[in-house]
């Protein structure tokens, strides 16, 4: 695993580059380190992608970046997002398998290191804590996330106590197509993320149901298996996504 960790983040880093002025190309580890042409391009400050996982460092700052100027763009952005699914589905794997991945100074050395075991200290990862932070910045306003929930409740996703109505998967398949739309921020391991989601409607997303628990309860492997990402099978009229939509878009135009 920390090989794999290691290609990864090595052709994350040398092989997704960012076009510049006159298809000027900087892969992503050139621009993490380099700051290319900071003089006439925003970047992001450290605190906005502080986490010890390089490629998720990495990954912060090129969104951002790109963000913040639109004469900023990826080479080839569906190849970037096709690169950042295959290392979600990596960081999934590690988080059941306990293991994380870092870059730091130990006893002198500068490097990569994973390190095994819940019990050992946690690393400064990039982990989201509330229902809105699922939602790249832009999303976040009050104006939008109370829309949103007013959609929810108008389409019967969840009742006026805010009790989901619908099944479960099916519920999870609406967080994909936002993901989809790139409402959401991407860089989040599914596990992580379909805690989040479900925990604001009082549904706690667990290994194993425990029938002494009175909270409704959803196995993790039931809303991030591979079949509840198909968001095609979402039943949504043109209509319905149009609304869905233009409760995020139409507010950053």
């Amino acid at each position: 695993m920390f090989h794999l960790y290691l290609d990864l983040k090595n052709f994350f880093s040398d092989e997704v580059n960012i076009i510049f002025d006159e298809n000027e190309k900087y892969s992503l580890g050139e621009v993490y380190r380099c700051n290319p042409k900071s003089d006439k391009y925003k970047y992001p400050t450290e605190d906005e992608y502080n986490s010890t996982n390089e490629t998720d460092m990495m990954y912060l700052m090129a969104t951002n970046l790109i963000e913040y100027n639109e004469q900023l763009k990826f080479e080839n952005k569906i190849g970037f997002e096709q690169v950042m699914d295959y290392i979600l589905e990596f960081n999934n794997i590690a988080d059941e398998m306990e293991l994380e991945f870092s870059v730091r100074i130990e006893n002198g050395l500068y490097g990569d290191f994973m390190r095994i075991g819940k019990d050992k200290k946690k690393f400064n990862r990039f982990k989201i804590d509330r229902f809105e932070d699922l939602f790249k910045k832009e999303y976040r306003n009050n104006e939008i996330q109370n829309n949103f929930i007013k959609w929810l409740k108008n389409k019967h996703f969840i009742n006026q106590e805010n009790n989901l109505n619908v099944n479960h998967a099916y519920f999870a398949r609406l967080y994909y197509l936002l993901r989809e739309w790139g409402i959401m921020i991407q860089n989040l391991s599914h596990s992580m993320a379909m805690r989040t989601y479900f925990s604001k409607f009082g549904v706690k997303v667990v290994e194993n149901i425990d029938p002494e628990d009175e909270l409704p309860q959803v196995t993790r492997r039931s809303v991030t298996s591979e079949d509840t990402r198909i968001t095609d099978l979402l039943d949504l009229s043109k209509k319905d996504e149009q609304e869905l939509y233009s409760i995020f878009k139409n507010k950053n135009k």
